[in-house]
């Protein structure tokens, strides 16, 4: 399956007040390509972004592309979480809360 994975690090976010992390995860469709999906996230718009409108200040949203208005064309499904980073203490935080968050959306009961 081909899978894209991004992480984003907002310090002066315009959808909130305080430093942000973004994690997105998209499954591509059967005609997408690593190098396409790469292509379509460098030319698109900030996770941070997608994670505004249609509801504002969200930290969490899945779905498909009829669900969200600027969903990434080329995925399926797209899965996308924020934290505060004023909640994260150290670098090993921050590596366990996106691992974790990554096995949760591709484990089997995720799908």
């Amino acid at each position: 399956m081909n899978a894209f994975v991004a992480v984003e690090v907002h310090l002066r976010p315009r959808s909130a007040t305080h430093a942000r992390l973004v994690l997105a995860y998209a499954e591509a469709t059967k005609e997408a390509t690593p190098q396409a999906l790469t292509r379509q996230y460098r030319d698109g718009e900030w996770l941070e972004d997608l994670l505004g409108p249609p509801s504002p200040g969200l930290n969490e949203w899945r779905g498909g592309q009829a669900e969200h208005p600027r969903h990434i064309p080329l995925a399926d499904e797209l899965k996308l979480k924020s934290w505060p980073l004023t909640d994260i203490t150290d670098e090993r935080a921050i590596e366990q809360r996106l691992i974790s968050q990554l096995r949760e959306w591709t484990s089997p009961q995720s799908k």
